[in-house]
């Protein structure tokens, strides 16, 4: 009872419910998540709850990108501080007439930016031996960052070729991790595993972004420039997601087995890389003769 009443305790302090927030409600992108509440921390210190509305959260937007920030970034951010208040709210903590009202920035770029075959080759051969695993593990089972970066060596079965990017008793999330086969990478993990030192398929859980970025840049990938009708665009660790999606949809592979690597549904994948289906399709047509 000493418990319940000191988490219904009302307090209508933004930092104090990001804290709580923080503290309490355990996701597998926690990581994220503490970058999005050390980002909000400077705006919103000494403000309460019921300060935040639609100009307020303009203002925010404003300040971020003025700063560099880009819009899918204070997006994520806005979506956060979203979070905790309802967080705050299901806890009796802020009353139903202190609920802030919310503009989350809407007119988001497209992540279709992907790397040409050749592209993902240079990057390998400008890398270190670790990130060179990183980098041909993320493509080759089309997974985000920190699922690769945490992988264990009791998720990798040797006997059946899988992988399982998903964790022991890891709570649900809406970014699905899938059991994925190793097809080619067999070969690589096995020698992986001959030379393993700990837990880690990486040989650590750390992470990885700033020497990936180093690597883009040592590359000449850092940003890449429109190709082919692959836009222009920063690269990070999350384009080899998309790289391999692409290549395979360029590939012939359908949409549903694309879709169940990626632990997407199919209307996913169809909306996000519709153009490369589509533009397989023209082809498919245009040797039948159908388009002329």
């Amino acid at each position: 009872m000493r418990t319940q009443a000191k988490e219904n305790v009302r307090t209508n302090d933004v930092l104090t419910i990001l804290a709580q927030y923080e503290e309490e409600h355990k996701v597998i992108a926690d990581d994220r998540r503490m970058y999005a509440i050390k980002a909000l921390t400077p705006f919103f210190t000494y403000k309460k709850v019921y300060d935040i509305d639609i100009p307020m959260c303009r203002q925010y937007t404003a300040r971020r990108m003025d700063q560099g920030v880009s819009i899918s970034t204070v997006a994520r951010e806005l979506t956060t501080l979203r979070a905790a208040c309802n967080h705050a709210h299901k806890w009796r903590r802020i009353r139903d007439n202190e609920r802030p009202t919310f503009e989350i920035p809407t007119d988001l770029p497209k992540r279709d930016i992907w790397l040409f075959k050749e592209e993902i080759n240079r990057l390998i051969e400008n890398a270190s031996p670790q990130i060179q695993s990183f980098i041909r593990l993320a493509y080759g089972t089309g997974s985000r960052r920190r699922a690769i970066e945490e992988l264990e060596w009791y998720q990798i079965d040797m006997d059946r070729r899988s992988i399982c990017l998903a964790k022991r008793n890891e709570p649900k999330s809406n970014k699905k991790r899938p059991v994925v086969p190793m097809g080619d990478l067999y070969g690589f993990l096995a020698e992986l595993h001959n030379v393993k030192e700990n837990e880690w398929v990486l040989g650590s859980n750390k992470d990885l972004l700033y020497e990936f970025t180093k690597t883009c840049r040592r590359a000449d990938l850092l940003y890449v420039e429109e190709k082919n009708g692959r836009p222009a665009g920063k690269v990070t660790p999350h384009i080899l997601r998309h790289s391999r999606a692409t290549h395979l949809l360029e590939d012939g592979v359908p949409i549903y087995s694309v879709a169940k690597l990626l632990g997407d549904s199919p209307m996913t994948v169809q909306s996000t890389y519709g153009h490369i289906s589509m533009g397989s399709l023209e082809d498919d047509l245009a040797k039948s003769g159908l388009i002329v």
